[in-house]
């Protein structure tokens, strides 16, 4: 299984938020390999925007998205579905 890392900046209360994080990660887990990475950065930028950023690491290449929102899991949504679209595309490079 790939090695999943969860990082939070400026929240306090992030139980519910790695709780949904790890529920949409379910959603690529058909993806990832045993060697991949996914580094996970969930933050409140001010006091109504959450940023939410997956960077992605497989054999050397990194794939880095981001989503901003004033709704914290709408930017996961984002987030998830970006990096989705990134790991099909480079798939079918290959």
């Amino acid at each position: 299984m790939a090695k999943i890392r969860f990082y939070f900046k400026k929240i306090k209360n992030t139980q519910p938020y790695k709780l949904y994080l790890e529920g949409k990660i379910k959603k690529i887990e058909k993806f990832l390999k045993e060697n991949d990475v996914l580094n996970v950065e969930f933050s409140l930028i001010d006091k109504k925007t959450f940023y939410t950023e997956f960077n992605f690491q497989r054999e050397g290449k990194l794939l880095r998205v981001t989503s901003k929102s004033f709704n914290p899991f709408e930017s996961i949504d984002k987030a998830i579905d970006k990096l989705v679209k990134r790991i099909k595309k480079e798939k079918n490079k290959k």
